[in-house]
């Protein structure tokens, strides 16, 4: 994947961004937090709105997620928009 945003430019991100869609995140560090949407501007949809990051500044492991739906038939769906935010 591509690297969005670090350090001192999580800043000026915090704030909802269109995206062509992916279905895998990675948060990496304490006090930031994704919330990845399937529909576009960070609008909310059922259960199709994970955050990820942990927002626990105890660990330095990264949270990864690939986004996934279905109770039987598991699939992958993709985000269109996701939001950053401070924890």
């Amino acid at each position: 994947g591509q690297l969005f945003a670090e350090s001192s430019g999580l800043d000026a991100n915090q704030m909802c961004h269109e995206h062509k869609g992916t279905h895998s995140f990675k948060v990496c560090g304490c006090g930031v937090k994704l919330v990845a949407h399937m529909m576009t501007e960070c609008q909310t949809y059922k259960h199709y709105d994970t955050q990820i990051g942990k927002c626990d500044c105890s660990t330095k492991a990264c949270d990864e997620v690939e986004l996934e739906a279905g109770y039987t038939n598991k699939f992958n769906w993709k985000a269109a928009s996701f939001e950053i935010s401070a924890c």
